[in-house]
């Protein structure tokens, strides 16, 4: 069976109501998956099938099959240029309430396609999965999170940096959107040691939607859009499509756009349209685009478009543009070439991988030459037609069923050949980005119930992170601590402390901690014996680091049972926090104070004087 996951894409669609682009991809191949014959073609066996899951049902409790009807409905929904809002929500409650409970066997093949960094319960669920010996296969758009943290918000990075980092030692396929992303992901797996999976590159199709220019239709969008005081649309202008950020690097366009109007005259530029929403941290671009704008407004930003709205805008483009200095695809460059549009774009990463030699490629920090490239277009429009020509003539767009059919092909070896789910018995989860400083008190999840830093340490049978912190699943489980600073390498005496509870209808509960577990041997006797209430507690262990690595697994003594009607998982202990401290020596004593404040006062307590 090969289950393809839709658990961040229903509760996305949930959330928000309409998708945006990593959204839309699973759509594409979505839709694909659920046509049988070529559901059949992903393995070359009739008796295969593709099935649509949530990977966490109603309450977060257990894993479901969605009918494909109630998906087709879902995505059917999404196809008009107006959504709506109510059938979409009904036809959502619909996945859910039809959905059935299962079992995701050994040797099947569970499939993410989405973001799955942005939800919590994935981190502990694959990593169970895997333990079954379920084979993982994730679709990766890019890891720029990790390469190139600076032009993320810092709270994605680190979310994406923990969930990759504790996804991929379990992962059978990565399937690579280009091989830029495919050679980064290499990169990433050769540097930590990580050597179980293979990774395969599928490109993405050049544009989600077929050109769809109504000529009928057009002078209706057109004066709705100037309505709405795009006036711009009565003059010439130039394109640029995509989320207003820093990578996308519009500052350095605006700064292009400047200097044409310096060198050509201001008369003889067209305006510049920047078609997408802001971001982060723009805030600064924004304010140059004000500034440049006084008094004559000749760079526009415009979001919101209607898939009619965003057609004429590449139909009456004279050029688009997309200077981006990092991506994983660059489905802009794809969309503008499908349109037969000239589309000057950068030379870095993913993005010649999409325009191939149809583009016209610059440097994206060299104004100069990218001035000179645009102002050769704009001066003359011969130039511009022919260009136009050839690229409408010989561009040969990849479609989506073509998609479909490499990704399926390159999926089939699972099944095939048997291959097997990497051996992650010996090492479950890389040592990578989770060294814990002396003193600091770390939780292990932030009060939204995303994971932290600290939920690195979890490496054998955890929930997902929730508001206070994590249930284990079942009576054992398993920490490692990785020390950082002064406990690199460390070997004497450490003093852990840890947060810990038990559910309320098991308060009392005894639990024996011992040392080791997975990567060193498990203790023959346990370091100490608890008693948990119901209320969160610190705890004190004594434990001797094995070359700067503390090892803890907790055993459950007392039944670990279910609630009925409050929660049917069958929950050990619930851990909410952790610090490390070297035992017996005087020079950490400023250390001990600072951590002793941070439980007393809360982590956070400097801001609440500031």
């Amino acid at each position: 069976m090969i289950w393809l996951d839709v658990t961040d894409l229903l509760e996305f669609l949930d959330e928000v109501g309409h998708v945006t682009g990593i959204q839309r991809v699973q759509i594409a191949l979505l839709e694909r998956a659920l046509n049988t014959v070529r559901a059949v073609a992903i393995v070359g066996a009739a008796e295969a099938v593709v099935q649509p899951i949530i990977l966490h049902g109603p309450q977060g409790k257990v894993s479901r099959s969605v009918l494909s009807e109630d998906v087709d409905a879902v995505l059917g929904l999404l196809k008009g240029e107006q959504v709506d809002a109510v059938a979409l929500r009904l036809a959502l409650r619909a996945c859910f309430d039809n959905s059935q409970t299962v079992d995701i066997a050994a040797n099947d093949i569970f499939v993410l396609t989405g973001a799955f960094w942005n939800y919590p319960f994935y981190v502990t669920d694959v990593a169970n999965l895997a333990s079954r010996g379920t084979k993982i296969v994730v679709v990766a758009y890019d890891i720029i999170p990790i390469i190139a943290p600076e032009y993320c918000v810092e709270q994605l990075a680190r979310h994406f940096q923990m969930a990759f980092s504790r996804i991929a030692p379990f992962v059978s396929l990565f399937m690579c959107i280009s091989e830029y992303t495919a050679l980064t992901v290499k990169a990433y797996l050769a540097e930590h040691g990580l050597t179980g999976a293979r990774v395969e590159v599928f490109p993405l199709g050049h544009s989600l939607d077929k050109p769809s220019f109504d000529e009928r239709t057009a002078q209706d969008t057109k004066d709705s859009l100037i309505a709405r005081d795009h006036r711009f649309l009565e003059k010439r202008f130039c394109l640029s499509v995509g989320t207003i950020e820093g990578r996308k690097n519009l500052g350095f366009l605006c700064d292009v756009w400047k200097e044409l109007r310096v060198q050509l005259g201001p008369a003889n530029v067209p305006d510049l349209i920047l078609a997408g929403r802001p971001g982060w941290n723009v805030e600064n671009l924004l304010q140059i685009i004000a500034i440049r704008n006084m008094p004559d407004k000749y760079i526009h930003i415009i979001h919101g478009l209607t898939d009619a709205e965003l057609e004429l805008l590449y139909h009456e483009s004279e050029l688009t543009l997309f200077p981006s200095v990092l991506e994983g695809w660059g489905l802009p460059v794809g969309e503008a070439l499908c349109r037969g549009k000239v589309c000057i774009a950068s030379n870095t990463s993913s993005i010649p991988e999409v325009g191939g030699e149809f583009a016209d490629y610059i440097d994206p920090l060299n104004i100069r030459d990218t001035v000179s490239k645009v102002a050769s277009y704009i001066q003359d429009p011969a130039k511009r037609r022919a260009r136009e020509a050839h690229i409408r003539a010989n561009f040969v767009p990849r479609g989506w069923d073509e998609v479909w059919e490499d990704f399926a092909a390159k999926v089939r070896p699972l099944v095939e050949a048997g291959l097997a789910a990497p051996d992650v018995s010996a090492s479950p989860l890389p040592s990578v980005g989770a060294r814990f400083a002396e003193g600091q008190v770390y939780r292990i999840s932030d009060d939204r119930g995303f994971p932290n830093e600290a939920a690195m340490a979890l490496i054998d049978n955890w929930y997902g992170p929730e508001s206070w912190g994590i249930w284990s699943a079942g009576a054992r489980s398993t920490v490692r601590l990785m020390l950082g600073g002064e406990g690199v390498g460390y070997e004497g005496p450490a003093e852990v402390d840890l947060q810990l509870k038990a559910a309320p209808w098991l308060a009392g509960m005894e639990v024996d901690i011992f040392s080791g577990g997975i990567r060193e041997p498990l203790a023959l006797t346990p370091l100490r014996r608890l008693q948990l209430g119901g209320a969160p507690s610190w705890f004190r262990i004594i434990v001797t680091p094995v070359a700067g690595q503390i090892e803890l697994t907790f055993r459950c003594l007392s039944p670990v049972v279910p609630s009925d009607g409050v929660d049917s998982r069958a929950l050990g202990i619930g851990f909410s926090s952790f610090c490390w401290l070297r035992s017996g020596t005087p020079e950490n004593l400023l250390i001990r104070l600072r951590s002793l404040e941070q439980r007393t006062l809360g982590q956070n307590f400097e801001q609440s004087f500031a």
